[in-house]
């Protein structure tokens, strides 16, 4: 009789340490998506910093590359266009748009 106590209580100790593996579906992570670091420059900073990087001129072939870089859309850009003309930092060059930077020189 003791050797059943004595069993029991060792069988019930030994489910309660270690678990029981039970059988189904992986659990699913799910990563949330990232979250877009703000850029603490202005519109028109990354418009000119953009375009320095891209042969400091603005071409019909390397708008959508510019706008991108700079994460500009059409109506901001012709407004940064309209203020950068105005501070002397922008220049028409033909039917391109020329920056004057220390980096661009005119």
């Amino acid at each position: 009789m003791i050797r059943y106590v004595a069993f029991a209580s060792f069988a019930g100790l030994a489910a309660c340490v270690a678990p029981v593996p039970v059988g189904g579906p992986a659990p699913v992570q799910v990563t949330p998506d990232p979250v877009p670091t703000p850029n603490p420059r202005s519109a028109k900073e990354r418009f000119v910093a953009a375009v320095e990087a891209n042969g400091c001129v603005m071409t019909a072939g390397n708008l959508r590359t510019i706008m991108d870089q700079a994460t500009v859309g059409t109506g901001d850009l012709e407004n940064i266009i309209v203020a950068l003309q105005a501070e002397g930092r922008a220049a028409a060059d033909g039917p391109n748009i020329r920056v004057i930077t220390d980096t661009c020189v005119a």
